[in-house]
């Protein structure tokens, strides 16, 4: 697997397939570029389909101080400079959609279509207190069986598995400086901001970034399109990966046309 250096402290571990008009994927919260096992095949059939594990999880660099969200951002662009990529896809699931959104703000340029996944526009500080809490509570097994039921309704049993194993690889206190990051997140005045086009995709049983966020998001970025998809929770690319695909690839064909 490559890796890149982005930072005095930070190298950024990431994988590529395909060829074409490069579609960058960006993970969420206790996970890792595996997430995206069910879409880089569909995806690389189209596009350079570019994954990569986020500083703090998968092989990428597991920092030992505090760090915030909107610095993924700039690994992410550093990353992209190095690779050449001018223009990009960007698709970001739960915390990696915050992530995307730092990214189309402070890039605007850098992005052709994004995509945000089960995500938001802000965390309150209760949220992120309570899964301090549970972090001192309990081990990486306990979150690993808690998570994967949480966030998953429609999965296979192969995909449960998966993701239970891709949450019991982190490590407790990379889960906690993580959610530290995300505390005071609130870009919610500047998404007037993205002209870019964007599709907002949700679970409609996802508890763990419910409907009012995916809502909010839609009030704050009118012209952009927004597709519930049914009976899934807050993993939807592992949940349905059928449908997820789908629907980011016939948005993706439309924007490409229209550009």
């Amino acid at each position: 697997m490559p890796e890149i250096q982005v930072s005095d402290d930070v190298t950024l571990n990431y994988e590529e397939k395909g060829e074409g008009y490069p579609l960058l994927l960006i993970h969420g919260l206790l996970s890792d570029l595996t997430s995206w096992r069910y879409q880089v095949d569909a995806f690389a059939r189209h596009y350079r389909t570019i994954m990569v594990d986020l500083k703090g999880f998968g092989k990428s660099t597991k920092p030992h101080k505090e760090y915030r969200v909107h610095s993924h951002a700039d690994d992410l662009f550093t990353l992209l400079q190095h690779l050449k990529i001018t223009q990009t896809h960007v698709c970001g699931l739960s915390m990696g959609g915050m992530v995307a959104e730092v990214l189309v703000i402070k890039y605007p340029q850098l992005v052709r279509g994004l995509i945000l996944a089960d995500s938001a526009a802000m965390i309150a500080n209760y949220a992120v207190s309570d899964r301090l809490t549970l972090i001192s509570e309990h081990d990486m097994n306990w979150f690993a069986d808690w998570g994967t039921k949480k966030i998953l309704r429609l999965a296979s049993d192969e995909a449960q598995n998966h993701v239970r194993e891709m949450i019991r690889r982190v490590d407790r206190n990379d889960y906690r400086l993580a959610i530290i990051s995300t505390a005071g997140f609130n870009i919610a005045n500047e998404l007037k901001k993205i002209q870019n086009p964007v599709l907002i995709i949700q679970g409609e049983k996802d508890e763990t970034v419910p409907m009012w966020h995916a809502e909010q998001l839609k009030s704050w970025i009118p012209e952009a399109k927004f597709v519930i998809m049914k009976g899934a929770s807050h993993m939807t690319p592992v949940d349905n990966p059928a449908e997820f695909n789908m629907l980011v690839l016939d948005f993706l064909k439309e924007v490409d046309t229209a550009t």
